[in-house]
């Protein structure tokens, strides 16, 4: 379970959480944060500054997944209207 409670504790656990994923799905769940972040970033914000739409901001994120599991992220990540394809081939 994500603790939101700060961005700086919501890194430490998705930082734990990465360390016991297989490479592929630490990708997949990367991007799955990164489609959560996205759902609350302008569209003309992410043409100006693209970085925003790679880096993760965990300000953002915290108060998204706190209190949610990797499988509760994962389908929060999937319902998001700014999609990132979470495929890894």
């Amino acid at each position: 379970m994500f603790d939101g409670s700060t961005a700086k504790s919501t890194e430490r656990d998705v930082s734990k959480v990465l360390k016991r994923l297989k490479s592929k799905e630490g990708q997949q769940f990367l991007l799955a944060l990164i489609s959560i972040q996205s759902s609350d970033v302008d569209i003309f914000d992410l043409l100006s500054n693209p970085k925003k739409a790679t880096e993760l901001n965990f300000n953002i994120i915290a108060k998204k997944i706190d209190g949610l599991n990797y499988q509760q992220v994962l389908e929060l990540a999937s319902q998001s209207p700014m999609q990132v394809s979470t495929e890894i081939n």
